[in-house]
């Protein structure tokens, strides 16, 4: 693989997001049928910061950075949900009318759930374990509206699935978060997947130092860093700096074996022209997270996802080679490569999987695409 080099100047260009002119979105929202305004639809920037409320005319306005590369989310109780493109959303200025289409929710329905007998509790348990984790962070989460959750399971298959956006109290990082659960699946072996979005609204605490620090430490070991680390790093010892050790590794009678150790130029690549980034490798990319311990017992085991038992056929736990044991992620590619924006943000997330550490990290531990940290990456 030939490697493309970085230079300096252009990664500190294009790490420094939202340095470009903003667009402020500005449009009501209406009913299909009726043409009437649609107040208190939530509107919110995919899994970040950014979102707005409509106002009692319909109203809505958001201003958004012209190179955002997330959706746009517009969702209301008794309407369909509506998802729309960057490309789509920019068109959305001067007032400009969106239709919504009535979903025919009977509202009444929310109130039933009233009444919860055991087994809604049992699969209340089983679902916020899936979505938020679990520990310290997810223990200080709160799902204030459960009420909008709708259960069901067949052929061994648990699925949830929201009537509207939930509600939920971050305590551990100081976030209000609305999040539009599109569907959460829980197997029978245990392996767990959802799809959802979110937005992350700073509390009061947000600020305190106690607050900052967690974030820090939970963003240090993020996805999101590092993403951002890969695209100002040139070599593996600034790349350890930041907390992370690359290995490329093969999948063969139940075990990874590693058989190239790459440079960080040796996988980003640059496309100058719509500034995003393409981090290209074969098989497995395995991540050993520097500093953050794993937890092990007596025979010095690692914990395995649920997701990568279920691909591989491994066990829950994997032995490890030496007494100084780092937590591992690995991320495994369909796509030819993985697209990643300024901030780190994956573009075709639908197109890779994790497995590892990164997988295990649920919704409690989750930090918002814009998040900023005191940390510089270039």
């Amino acid at each position: 693989m030939r490697p493309l080099l970085l230079c300096a100047g252009l990664l500190l260009g294009c790490l420094q997001w939202g340095s470009t002119q903003a667009l402020q979105l500005q449009f009501q929202l209406i009913d299909e049928a009726t043409q009437q305004p649609i107040s208190d639809a939530h509107a919110f920037i995919s899994d970040s910061s950014l979102g707005t409320t409509s106002d009692s005319n319909g109203y809505c306005e958001l201003r958004v950075d012209q190179e955002e590369t997330q959706v746009l989310i517009i969702t209301h109780i008794s309407y369909e949900t509506l998802v729309m493109g960057p490309e789509d959303y920019r068109q959305l200025v001067n007032g400009a009318k969106l239709p919504l289409k009535n979903n025919g929710i009977d509202l009444s329905e929310i109130e039933l759930t009233a009444s919860r007998g055991a087994q809604w509790k049992k699969n209340f348990r089983k679902f916020s374990k899936a979505l938020l984790g679990e520990g310290k962070p997810a223990a200080n989460c709160t799902i204030l509206n459960p009420e909008v959750l709708r259960f069901a399971e067949e052929d061994g298959v648990f699925r949830t699935t929201a009537i509207d956006l939930l509600e939920i109290k971050n305590d551990y990082l100081a976030y209000d978060i609305k999040f539009w659960l599109e569907e959460l699946t829980v197997s029978d072996d245990g392996s767990t997947f959802f799809k959802g979005n979110g937005q992350f609204i700073d509390r009061a605490e947000a600020n305190d130092k106690k607050m900052t620090k967690r974030r820090e430490r939970v963003y240090r070991h993020s996805l999101l860093h590092f993403l951002r680390s890969m695209a100002s790093s040139t070599d593996p010892a600034s790349l350890k700096e930041y907390g992370y050790e690359l290995s490329i590794q093969q999948y063969e009678d139940g075990v990874f074996e590693t058989y190239f150790l790459p440079q960080p130029q040796d996988l980003v690549q640059a496309d100058t022209t719509a500034g995003w980034f393409r981090l290209v490798f074969p098989e497995f990319l395995t991540v050993q997270h520097i500093g953050l311990r794993a937890e092990t017992g007596r025979e010095l085991q690692i914990p395995v996802s649920s997701a990568e038992q279920r691909r591989f056929g491994t066990s829950r736990t994997q032995a490890m080679g030496s007494s100084t044991q780092f937590a591992i992620s690995r991320l495994y590619k369909i796509a030819p490569y993985l697209l990643f924006d300024k901030r780190g943000n994956i573009i075709n997330k639908s197109q890779f999987e994790e497995y590892g550490y990164w997988a295990d990290q649920r919704l409690s531990a989750t930090l918002p695409i814009d998040y900023q940290s005191s940390f510089s990456e270039a």
